[in-house]
């Protein structure tokens, strides 16, 4: 019983280290006990996807996580909910050109993204309901 105390105690520990580390962690019983426990623990952060040279990428969540929009093609328009992505383009990447701008479903102009843009983070705008590049409008 003292050593599932033990075990019980070193994976409570462990699991309180996950919150600050996600890494290895290792807990250590106490001196009485001379079992040692390793837990390993998977990462929690996703890998934001990289955005070509030449491209313009639009991603469903911030930190260039989770794209769902790339294109090379300069002068053209996109209904946004095609791509999952109408009212919710939380970061973006444009190394194209030209500029990209976003429209309502009005089809007035809302934001746009500035050739060599981006940001990690584009969640305080809204209303995107099209996505055209360069002299295009829906």
């Amino acid at each position: 019983m003292r050593n599932l105390k033990s075990l019980c105690a070193a994976l409570g520990m462990a699991a309180s280290l996950a919150a600050v580390t996600p890494a290895a962690a290792q807990a250590t019983p106490s001196r009485a006990d001379s079992t040692t426990v390793n837990v390993t623990l998977s990462p929690t952060t996703a890998v934001s996807e990289p955005c070509a040279a030449g491209w313009l990428c639009l991603y469903r969540n911030t930190g260039y996580i989770n794209k769902k929009f790339e294109t090379q093609r300069q002068n053209a328009c996109w209904l946004l909910a095609d791509y999952g992505l109408q009212n919710a383009v939380f970061s973006y990447d444009n190394n194209l050109p030209v500029y990209g701008h976003f429209y309502n479903s009005a089809k007035a102009n809302v934001w746009n993204i500035r050739n060599g843009g981006h940001s990690s983070d584009s969640s305080s705008f809204s209303g995107e309901h099209w996505f055209c590049t360069g002299s295009a409008r829906p």
